[in-house]
């Protein structure tokens, strides 16, 4: 486990002096009163509050007789939400190391006959897919001095982890999205030959491009869902960057009336269902002019969209080959789409 044993009293605390005996906390506060008596015409502009550079020659500044306190709160500017790697696909158990699935691709057929008439059978189509489980990892390392100086304001590995889960939460949102296993680049996807296939390519039967200039309308938003339910799909989530979903509340506010008289408007659009389908918009979707994306999905019908899971994210510590404690945080999932057909892409949005 971890060692950080600092000592549980208060700081600058004398515990131990065997030639001066016993701490004595009155001579302690008496000598601060004649401190205070002998500084208190002093300002801060007053030489003994001069500034410095004590630490090193890079740190900047620091008062002399002024303490700093740091803020207790640690403001974290890099935080994104992660919707989709948070519930709003659903996560499954997986066992073993391929989400091994089958899909029927064709119904057998059914024929009104003449009585007595012969009886040829048929058969559905099967289909068997597998799809590898891939390992996701983030790795940190804080010395040993660090984790028990750090107690001073917050303690640092606690920090650590939770930044070290954030970033493998983050990576799983992008991969859910951009994820794209082959060489090269495409748009604003994310390559990595160790990913799983995201969204973005995995749609490939029902594409739209805007060709860099269009930008969504309501009548693409009806094109797209009425293509999946004629393809028996049933859309049930859209996924979209802020400038795009910026653009469809353009596209409703003109169509809003408001009754009159109306002394107060809370005016603006929060959250939008289009036609019973909520849109979300996502941080990791693309966001340059132009290579703006709109996802129309079917996720809940015959768990059409998946993350399969071998092992949700997990801290384990690594080994010890100096004064540091170094640890992961690992999962292992992939993403499945049992019939790509039933969702629809818009791409090349400007």
């Amino acid at each position: 486990g971890v060692q950080t044993c600092a000592l549980p009293i208060s700081n600058h605390t004398v515990y131990l002096d065997r030639l001066s005996g016993i701490f004595d906390e009155k001579k302690s506060i008496d000598r601060r009163e004649e401190i205070k008596e002998q500084i208190k015409s002093l300002t801060t502009t007053s030489n003994l509050f001069a500034t410095g550079t004590s630490y090193t020659s890079t740190s900047g500044s620091i008062p002399v007789l002024v303490p700093t306190v740091v803020d207790s709160q640690l403001y974290d500017v890099t935080f994104r939400r992660t919707p989709l790697a948070s519930g709003l696909l659903p996560r499954v158990t997986n066992n073993g190391l391929f989400a091994d699935y089958v899909v029927r691709t064709s119904l057998s057929t059914a024929k009104w006959r003449a009585e007595t008439a012969a009886l040829p059978s048929n058969e559905s189509t099967y289909t068997r897919y597998a799809a590898p489980i891939k390992f996701c990892y983030a790795v940190g390392e804080l010395s040993g001095p660090l984790m028990v100086a750090s107690k001073v304001w917050q303690e640092a590995l606690r920090y650590e982890t939770e930044g070290q889960y954030r970033s493998l939460k983050e990576l799983e949102e992008n991969t859910i999205i951009n994820g794209y296993p082959t060489s090269g680049d495409y748009g604003g996807t994310y390559t990595d030959a160790q990913a799983f296939t995201g969204l973005i390519q995995g749609i490939t039967t029902s594409t739209t491009s805007g060709s860099g200039t269009a930008k969504i309308t309501l009548a693409n938003l009806r094109d797209g869902i009425r293509t999946i339910r004629e393809a028996k799909g049933e859309p049930d989530l859209i996924v979209t960057d802020y400038k795009t979903f910026d653009d469809i509340k353009s596209l409703i506010q003109d169509l809003l009336r408001y009754p009159a008289p109306t002394a107060n408007v809370n005016f603006g659009i929060e959250s939008i269902t289009f036609e019973g389908v909520p849109i979300i918009p996502d941080l990791f979707m693309p966001t340059s002019g132009g290579s703006r994306e709109l996802l129309i999905l079917t996720v809940k019908k015959q768990g059409n969209i998946q993350l399969r899971v071998l092992q949700e994210a997990t801290l384990e510590e690594l080994a010890k080959t100096a004064d540091t404690y170094k640890f992961m945080i690992k999962e292992y999932l992939t993403m499945i789409i049992i019939k790509q057909a039933w969702c629809y892409r818009y791409y090349a949005l400007a």
